[in-house]
């Protein structure tokens, strides 16, 4: 059920609901009938308001917005030189970082199976820019070095 009412309705309603609280001990049945109404409306009203929140927030903060897919070819462009590249995940008891080497010819295999994006810059400015979710959750991936871009350069 939704219920849609005006800032004013609103502000009538809560003006009702002040006004009958002092009432209340010398308020006739139908008083408190009445009063018991409005506390629901007040109630349903606010859930809405904060279900209307949590979208906004939701829609507004959703990560899909800030996800760069990239192809396997390109994620795997990103990767150093060497046999064995770090990796780390969140584990699943907190908010612990694990890390751990990965075979490279097993890096090779989850960027192909599972689809890499780009990482925030918290996890790039970590030296880790590649990120896959497998089962288990998210792998981030240890990547080239970026160079660094000089102020002066940019000028």
């Amino acid at each position: 059920m939704t219920i849609t009412l005006t800032k004013e309705q609103i502000e009538t309603i809560i003006a009702c609901l002040r006004n009958r609280a002092v009432v209340i001990g010398g308020a006739t049945r139908n008083d408190r009938v009445e009063q018991e109404r409005l506390y629901r409306l007040a109630a349903q009203l606010d859930q809405q308001q904060t279900n209307q929140n949590k979208e906004t927030e939701a829609t507004e903060n959703d990560p899909e917005d800030y996800r760069v897919a990239i192809t396997p070819a390109e994620a795997i462009s990103m990767l150093p030189d060497g046999d064995s590249i770090h990796t780390f995940r969140q584990a699943a008891f907190g908010g612990t970082l694990l890390g751990a080497d990965w075979d490279r010819t097993d890096i090779l295999d989850a960027l192909r199976k599972y689809s890499a994006e780009l990482t925030g810059e918290i996890a790039t400015d970590m030296g880790h820019g590649l990120a896959f979710a497998d089962p288990t959750g998210y792998v981030f991936v240890q990547t080239k070095q970026r160079t660094p871009i000089n102020k002066d350069e940019t000028q």
